[in-house]
């Protein structure tokens, strides 16, 4: 599930400086309130996940990541500004969710002597990221950036969904 998410939704961050010069035509102060933003998304997700009693972390995963995609699709079907910062915070929502509960279900679920290892393969979604954003920005070149953001929130609702309905044992687990 983190790996799909890391490699259709995080690679935005990345190419959000040529977003917001390019669909906005603004300077790097308004890109570092729009990650601003997200961050504060991010923090208050964090904080709500951290209170929740430990049920159904599957599915609030899955929820996290459509929420990021249907986040990242209102983003770019926008080109007011004020609008975007409002999506962002729902981007950092859904970010920190996802990566809490991902943490979260695999110490819950790994036996110790192999937690390390599977740490590691955890942490390769990370390479995942740039590999798609290096795909996602030679697409962005043909297609424009605003276009390819709404595909890949779409398509992450999409395949998040999938999995929803045909993964019932990811979205059971506590």
């Amino acid at each position: 599930m983190n790996f799909i998410t890391s490699m259709l939704a995080m690679p935005y961050l990345m190419l959000l400086p040529g977003y917001v010069e390019d669909v906005y035509n603004l300077g790097p102060e308004f890109l570092g309130l729009m990650i601003t933003v997200s961050g504060g998304g991010a923090l208050v997700g964090a904080l709500v996940i951290a209170s929740l009693p430990p049920a159904r972390r599957g599915l609030l995963l899955m929820a996290s990541a459509i929420l990021i995609g249907l986040a990242l699709t209102a983003f770019a079907s926008t080109d007011m500004y004020v609008l975007g910062l409002v999506m962002m915070v729902f981007v950092g929502l859904g970010t920190a969710g996802r990566q809490a509960l991902g943490q979260v279900l695999i110490h819950n679920y790994v036996e110790n002597e192999y937690r390390g290892r599977v740490m590691s393969v955890y942490m390769t979604q990370f390479s995942v990221m740039s590999l798609g954003v290096f795909v996602i920005g030679l697409i962005s070149e043909q297609f424009g950036v605003q276009a390819v953001f709404a595909a890949l929130g779409l398509l992450l609702v999409a395949v998040t969904t999938l999995l929803l309905f045909t993964m019932p044992r990811l979205r059971r687990l506590d």
